[in-house]
């Protein structure tokens, strides 16, 4: 009868052991080096446009720096805490990014409108550069005022 109660006693034990690893490797909490595809965080800023609205076909797009890869969106945000009262918010993997607008009328259509250093000098015609800034996104955050209004 002691050996059966002994014998219970580890399967429980092992049983247990099991069910924790199995637990910590399905949230990664053993494999720290392990890519999360999951890992995102937020990009957020105002929409612009050189017109006196701004177009419904205006998308706000974010390309990875070291893989290229798009994410856009093209839902706008009504909302006075934007400037012009339209915005945007697009959720994408933890990276560096640069982020444009898109999508505008004819003569604008195909064209980018970056976030960029002339941006973040206040659109004014003595800024020195039209360079894109680059974005970092962490896990879990919200990226504010990145404003892609170099038309």
């Amino acid at each position: 009868m002691k050996k059966i109660i002994i014998l219970i006693i580890l399967v429980v034990i092992i049983g247990g052991g099991f069910w924790w690893w199995q637990r910590q490797l399905m949230n990664n909490q053993l494999l720290p080096n392990v890519d999360n595809k999951s890992r995102n965080g937020i990009i957020e800023g105002s929409l612009s446009y050189p017109s006196e609205e701004i177009p419904d076909s205006i998308k706000v797009c974010a390309e990875n720096i070291s893989t290229q890869k798009e994410y856009c969106t093209s839902q706008h945000i009504t909302s006075k805490k934007y400037t012009y009262n339209k915005g945007y918010k697009l959720e994408v993997p933890v990276g560096k990014y640069y982020v444009f607008a898109t999508g505008g009328l004819a003569g604008l259509k195909d064209s980018k409108a970056y976030y960029s250093e002339f941006v973040i000098c206040g659109l004014n015609v003595d800024c020195p550069s039209h360079e894109p800034v680059m974005v970092t996104v962490e896990e879990g955050k919200i990226t504010s005022n990145i404003d892609p209004h170099d038309w």
